[in-house]
């Protein structure tokens, strides 16, 4: 991205973004944004210029830096999110010769107890459920495998992913009874839906909230869409487009979109799904390219969401008699958050 382009993007931040005084956030992304940390640290320090108040986010493939980039991170707030495999035996099976140079940038960037995002692929996936203990008996807070969903998900592969998920359960209880319990994205939202009685109230906010910008000044839905045409109807336009009036704006797909996910929420699986409260009809993108419908998941997510219900029951049958709210420790979910803050001092609800 061009220097120009940055400086057209901060003018488009501040002309429809910054009405909220609370810091507006920030994302970069890649390919792999930290090879070009220079155009990072060209934005921020010309936002901070301009005196906005911005938030930041670098999601990273963890085995890019240096001390000069971890020390400017460090000192201007930057929240730094690396991915990783899990497993030395994981990792080498998608990203060749890289353990090692991550762990070497988990010292330099002194993030030993962050959250760790594992890409989970039908290729690593038995090493799924050792990844996430690997990670959390080294000192993460927690471990979520996010899955690749756009790839092959066979129900072979499917049913690995879910065997997998049981062994991290096994695990969580272990940790819990401890004393020590961890964060983990799919366990600690399905919990904290079942158990508040709540719709997650996460969802996807891509061409609403959510939207992203490319390297040559297109604005598109999201970061994922970026991969589609800039003549497509999920491209809003350049960014010059933008600031002078004459953008076309988003197509109907999009626009359509809530009403597309309560149709399909209506359809005879979802109304019959017994993962209904925590489902957010996966990534739009994701759904687009594998059923060809933005609101319509693949199979792989339905049955993952499907068999999630009855891993939550199964910790829950071995936490309830010590701890009724077993699935509040160590989750920062909004929907746990919520009910803690209406929840009587000293009460146990949902028991």
């Amino acid at each position: 991205m061009s220097d120009e382009t940055i400086l057209k993007a901060l003018d488009l931040i501040q002309k429809i973004a910054l009405k909220d005084k609370k810091p507006f956030p920030v994302r970069f992304y890649g390919g792999e944004p930290m090879l070009r940390f220079d155009k990072i640290k060209f934005f921020i320090e010309e936002a901070r210029k301009r005196k906005m108040n911005l938030k930041y986010v670098i999601f990273s493939n963890g085995v890019v830096g240096n001390k000069e980039i971890a020390d400017y991170c460090l000192a201007n707030h930057i929240h730094l999110v690396r991915g990783c495999n899990g497993t030395r035996e994981a990792q080498e099976a998608e990203r060749p010769n890289t353990y090692d140079k991550y762990n070497e940038m988990t010292k330099l960037f002194h993030d030993e107890k962050g959250h760790r995002r594992m890409t989970a692929t039908p290729k690593n996936v038995k090493y799924m459920a050792k990844g996430v203990r690997e990670m959390i008996e080294a000192g993460s807070i927690g471990a979520t495998p996010m899955p690749d969903y756009y790839a092959d998900w066979t129900p072979e592969a499917t049913k690995e992913y879910i065997d997998q998920t049981k062994e991290m359960a096994k695990f969580f209880v272990e940790r819990f009874k401890l004393g020590k319990p961890f964060y983990s994205f799919f366990l600690s939202k399905a919990a904290a839906c079942i158990f508040t009685n709540k719709k997650s109230m996460m969802h996807c906010s891509a061409g609403k909230g959510l939207h992203c910008l490319g390297v040559k000044g297109h604005l598109f839905v999201c970061h994922r869409f970026i991969t589609e045409s800039i003549d497509s109807e999920f491209c809003f336009g350049h960014v010059d487009e933008i600031l002078n009036g004459t953008a076309k704006g988003y197509g109907p797909l999009i626009t359509d979109i809530k009403t597309a996910c309560e149709r399909q929420l209506s359809s005879p699986r979802c109304l019959s799904c017994k993962g209904a409260s925590f489902c957010e009809l996966q990534c739009p993108h994701a759904n687009y390219k594998n059923t060809g419908d933005l609101a319509k998941p693949c199979n792989f997510y339905c049955d993952l969401h499907e068999a999630l219900t009855d891993i939550i029951m199964g910790i829950d049958k071995e936490l309830r008699p010590i701890d009724p709210e077993w699935w509040v420790k160590g989750n920062f979910r909004p929907e746990v958050v919520s009910y803690l803050k209406s929840k009587p001092k000293g009460v146990v609800r949902n028991g």
